[in-house]
């Protein structure tokens, strides 16, 4: 090989690795600034935590005092109030983590919505839970025992509780309890087992 062609090629390996070094230094700077960034989005959301876990507790108390996988709205108004404090919270902070945190307590959600916009349409079916839906004595009724899961027993009866849903409230009514009860299986099927 040429001496000039050698030192060329040697050239080009020296830019190459030059190149090299100043990418993974670039990639490196902007890991660090990704993190910290991160970290600052989770700072924004702090004052938030207290409300968060309040509403935690108070759901944890409130399944560890019953055997329904659903009561009378009303007995919800303490937790769907926690829980609507905490999601208000979380929606005031102008972050890009504000939807994985909202998605941790996802449950809340249902809560506000069971206790506020579906309770007259709740209150109905437990008025139907001694009649032919046994879904409905399943979700009402603490003398109800299953030997499934909460999470197997939940996903069982979904078909059931929307079609009496909307018999007895509308499908405009089933269309957003479909879409409530998402967050509530969330946490009863992922870890909430204990829960709920």
């Amino acid at each position: 090989m040429k001496p000039l062609t050698k030192n060329i090629l040697i050239g080009l390996a020296v830019a190459i690795t030059i190149v090299l070094i100043l990418l993974i230094i670039l990639f490196v700077v902007m890991y660090v600034m990704l993190v910290i960034e991160k970290n600052e989005e989770h700072r924004k959301l702090g004052h938030c935590v207290p409300l968060i876990d309040s509403a935690l507790e108070t759901e944890e108390d409130f399944y560890n005092s019953t055997k329904t996988l659903l009561s009378n709205p009303s007995n919800y108004k303490e937790l769907a109030d926690e829980c609507e404090k905490a999601i208000n919270c979380v929606g005031t902070v102008d972050s890009f983590v504000s939807a994985d945190v909202l998605h941790t307590f996802s449950s809340c959600q249902f809560y506000v919505f069971y206790n506020r916009q579906f309770a007259s349409c709740a209150e109905k079916l437990i008025m139907k839970k001694d009649g032919d839906a046994a879904c409905l004595k399943r979700v009402f009724d603490d003398s109800e025992e299953s030997t499934d899961s909460r999470c197997k027993e939940w996903d069982n009866i979904q078909k059931c509780i929307k079609t009496q849903i909307g018999i007895t409230c509308g499908d405009e009514m089933t269309k957003r309890y479909e879409e409530e009860a998402a967050n509530l299986r969330s946490s009863i099927c992922m870890g909430g087992e204990s829960l709920v």
